[in-house]
């Protein structure tokens, strides 16, 4: 088996930007929690990022002990011998139901929270339907699939194959983090200052289960294409767009744009604009966005807005919401977008010839 090689160079970079799995699970959260009714306004959604995160958190915590689910006590009063809840197993007794309960058959998971739903499916092979819940609820044979459970996810874990699997998807995260920075880096070199929107691009509720993968792509491909004739983009220098798939959403596009900063304002009134436009005349009205500059206030990073070439905190924010865009595959993602294009960015612009033009002025 050849060794998986990282480039160091590109792994070095995510230090000042790497998010950590509660925050990858807290921006997942907020997405789910973000969906559209059938006018296109927001109505409140699922709590499905926390779940997944206390099932990685639960993984986690049974990787790093050597504690069963289950020991052998007496009650306290009849002194019978039975089998009790260690401090790690009680702790996460009351969530398992919610737990099992929110496996999706149309995600792809971690490999963590993969493992999981894997060995509670083969824990209660007697069901035809996954319903690991049913099995650990009996009170006899309970805690025998608790610790079985924990026996297996501790051997399951410990494969080569499941690290190498952690270990490509790093891999991939870190390689496609590079090519964004690269193309941001790119624009700002050509650019003193950008004006930078990010626009949720979707389907109202009544509309978003008839879109599939190919008739979401088709949509973008005639958004882009557009950008040429029409005035709104005239100043546009760049874009980074991601196909994501929501419980409720449906299929969806996050798009970050980047305006020349020299010679357009008013971020939230261009995203409004753009976003009608995807609403009105790219999906006949079937549409619903999300314009995320209208509030900044929401944002603990502002990677919003007009960033200057030497506004190095701007721009690392604006690096970490990129990098929640290429890392949170690794996290939750549908099956079927395994299978065809879910990222995309401009053409990097041609180096600015030094010294020509009048010298950058630092921001005030």
């Amino acid at each position: 088996m050849k060794t998986l090689k990282v480039d160091e160079n590109a792994s070095s970079l995510m230090s000042d930007y790497e998010m950590s799995v509660r925050e990858i699970y807290r921006q997942i959260n907020a997405e789910e929690n973000l969906r559209f009714d059938s006018d296109g306004k927001v109505e409140p959604g699922l709590d499905y990022g926390n779940t997944l995160f206390v099932i990685e958190e639960f993984v986690g915590k049974i990787l790093s002990s050597n504690s069963p689910a289950f020991v052998e006590g007496e009650e306290k009063f009849t002194k019978k011998r039975v089998m009790v809840p260690t401090k790690l197993g009680k702790k996460y007794l009351d969530s398992f139901h919610a737990m099992v309960a929110c496996y999706g058959e149309q995600y792809e998971y971690s490999e963590h929270v993969k493992v999981f739903f894997d060995t509670c499916k083969s824990m209660s092979p007697e069901c035809k339907e996954f319903d690991a819940a049913i099995a650990f609820r009996n009170k006899s044979l309970g805690p025998y699939y608790f610790n079985k459970m924990f026996e297996d996810i501790r051997r399951n874990c410990n494969t080569k194959k499941f690290k190498r699997k952690i270990a490509i998807r790093k891999s991939n995260f870190i390689r496609n983090f590079a090519s964004v920075k690269k193309y941001i880096d790119a624009l700002f070199n050509r650019y003193s200052r950008l004006l930078v929107l990010r626009v949720d691009l979707s389907y109202k509720k009544s509309y978003a289960g008839k879109v599939d993968e190919k008739i979401a792509h088709s949509h973008r491909e005639q958004f882009l294409n557009n950008m040429r004739s029409n005035s709104l983009f005239d100043n546009l220098v760049g874009y980074v767009w991601k196909l994501e798939y929501g419980r409720d959403k449906g299929h969806h596009f996050h798009f970050a744009f980047f305006f020349d900063g020299a010679k357009v304002r008013k971020d939230e009134f261009i995203a409004l604009k753009i976003g009608n436009y995807w609403v009105n005349k790219i999906t006949d009205g079937n549409g619903s966005h999300h314009n995320c500059n209208m509030n900044k206030a929401a944002y603990e990073d502002l990677g919003i807005g007009m960033i200057s070439h030497d506004e190095h905190e701007k721009r690392k924010s604006l690096m970490r919401t990129l990098s929640y865009l290429t890392k949170k595959d690794q996290y939750l993602r549908k099956r079927a977008l395994g299978r065809c294009r879910i990222f995309g960015k401009g053409v990097a612009p041609a180096a600015k010839v030094s010294g020509l033009g009048r010298p950058r002025r630092s921001a005030e």
